[in-house]
């Protein structure tokens, strides 16, 4: 083989990976081969997801599931298709309700999936039937932008005949932006 090189032997897998030649990109290689392609995701390992600067797509699974061990390897084929493009990982869907609900995503069913861009702190829930294709083409998308960011905002009010008007998040451009007109913004939370 080409020198100089690094050869990796990993526990959960039984073939070594190779790297070669130029070494310069050693670190990034090392996370990206040297641990499983898809595994819980926890304490323990989730500073490596944000150190990888990929986005990272989340399965929130039902562990007493009796599909459990087919969902993880269908998320192994998924990962396998958008290596280096985004991470895949898998949590406990039961005990992190919230956070699957804090994403966008249907909480109250599993399996539920969501990304997230841990950097710009944006959310991407999956919707539409869940297949290894659609996942696949959908986590694609978040990588590479084509799918967007899920916003918590009410809907844009119908019709509005007031001075005052409502803006909501998905409003916002078109009315405070529109530089025909002057505009006084008031922010405020209903529950506060």
């Amino acid at each position: 083989g080409k020198v100089p090189a690094l050869k990796l032997f990993r526990d959960f897998d039984k073939t070594p990976v190779v790297l070669s030649g130029d070494l310069s990109g050693a670190k990034t290689w090392l996370l990206g081969n040297g641990y499983p392609l898809v595994e819980e995701i926890g304490a323990e390992n989730f500073q490596r997801y944000v150190d990888s600067g990929l986005k990272l797509a989340v399965a929130f699974l039902d562990k007493k599931s009796e599909n459990f061990k087919q969902q993880v390897d269908d998320l192994t084929a998924i990962a396998k298709q958008v290596k280096g493009k985004i991470s895949w990982g898998w949590s406990d869907g039961v005990v992190y309700k919230d956070q699957v609900k804090a994403m966008g995503a249907d909480a109250d069913t599993l399996p539920a999936y969501a990304a997230m861009d841990i950097q710009k702190r944006l959310n991407y829930p999956f919707k539409g039937e869940v297949t290894v294709e659609a996942l696949t083409k959908w986590s694609a998308g978040v990588a590479d932008g084509s799918v967007e960011p899920f916003y918590k905002s009410q809907e844009v009010p119908k019709e509005q005949k007031e001075a005052v008007v409502v803006v909501v998040r998905n409003s916002f451009d078109d009315v405070v932006m529109d530089k025909t007109k002057d505009v006084l913004v008031e922010f405020y939370a209903p529950w506060c």
